[in-house]
């Protein structure tokens, strides 16, 4: 490469750049991918594979688009399937639809009512197992999973999928930042609060067989407020009668972080190839007589594979 050339091609990749919502309606991705999970627990070391299938459909509708995620399979997610998250795996499980503008802004579940009944109903077989629970124990597995926080809940993953992207310009190295809070489900008065940032790398090569000539890489990096939760477990233990900030202190916290570089297509703004790191800790030592430490790291590469609806 020439001096001249060289000089082209550092201007054309450190231009700015403004995505657009320019989705087509009618089409669906086929996801899927593969990586890897490694646990250590205690000094002893596990690695096993993981894999996941998925979709994306994408219909016409009078307010701009309807989205379908899901269903969802795999063992990525088959290790939530245990006796007492099984509610929570047939969630993560089903499709959720939601309605985004033209400009691909969120909007709304398609139906908040019928979603939410279906949620009622995976989590019932949790709820009457837990019937022996206070009453502000029980309203707040209500309140995390009420209309207006699964309809939060369906917006900020619209948004780490695709929806931040739009309506904004990008340089290299610009980020965009989000906070997002939920009720903790069993914790009465407390919250988590996510903290979301998206960064624009720069244009990269595009995922071979995609069919897109340009794309542009854009990483993400999710993390728990750590004081948010902290405080969260303080409230949850003064509601038990236990308002001992010292307790509070003691109590281990999982620490979990996850991170995530997205390619898309520089034409539509759809995803192509997502990978996700994500990695969970907790150094538990001898706080409430329990000595425990374990760590969980994952690895995930998924193809988002577009084709026209027949």
């Amino acid at each position: 490469m020439s001096s001249v050339e060289s000089s082209a091609w550092r201007l054309h990749y450190a231009q700015s750049i403004t995505p657009r919502f320019a989705w087509p309606a009618n089409a669906v991705a086929e996801i899927s991918g593969g990586g890897d999970a490694i646990t250590e627990r205690d000094g002893r070391r596990d690695s096993t594979s993981r894999e996941t299938i998925s979709r994306l459909d994408v219909r016409a509708h009078p307010d701009g688009f309807l989205i379908t995620s899901g269903p969802t399979s795999g063992s990525a997610i088959d290790q939530i399937g245990t006796a007492t998250y099984a509610p929570l795996e047939a969630i993560v499980r089903a499709p959720s639809s939601y309605n985004v503008n033209r400009q691909g802004v969120f909007l709304h579940l398609d139906d908040t009512t019928a979603y939410k009944r279906r949620v009622d109903s995976a989590m019932a077989p949790l709820m009457d197992r837990l019937g022996g629970l206070s009453p502000a124990l029980a309203q707040s597995m209500r309140d995390a999973n009420s209309g207006a926080t699964l309809n939060a809940s369906a917006g900020q993953g619209w948004q780490q999928l695709a929806g931040i992207l739009f309506g904004r310009t990008w340089a290299p190295g610009d980020s965009a930042r989000s906070t997002f809070r939920q009720p903790m489900p069993g914790a009465p008065n407390a919250s988590m609060i996510q903290r979301h940032t998206t960064t624009y790398t720069g244009m990269v090569t595009c995922p071979a067989g995609s069919g897109a000539t340009t794309c542009w890489q854009f990483d993400s990096r999710t993390e728990l407020d750590m004081s948010a939760m902290r405080e969260s477990v303080r409230r949850m233990l003064a509601d038990r009668g236990m308002d001992d900030p010292a307790a509070a202190d003691r109590v281990p916290i999982p620490e979990t972080t996850m991170n995530s570089g997205m390619i898309v297509d520089a034409a539509t703004g759809r995803p192509l190839q997502v990978t996700s790191m994500a990695s969970t800790r907790m150094d538990a030592g001898t706080a409430m007589g329990i000595s425990m430490s374990f760590s969980i790291r994952y690895h995930l590469v998924v193809h988002y594979r577009w084709r026209a609806l027949d």
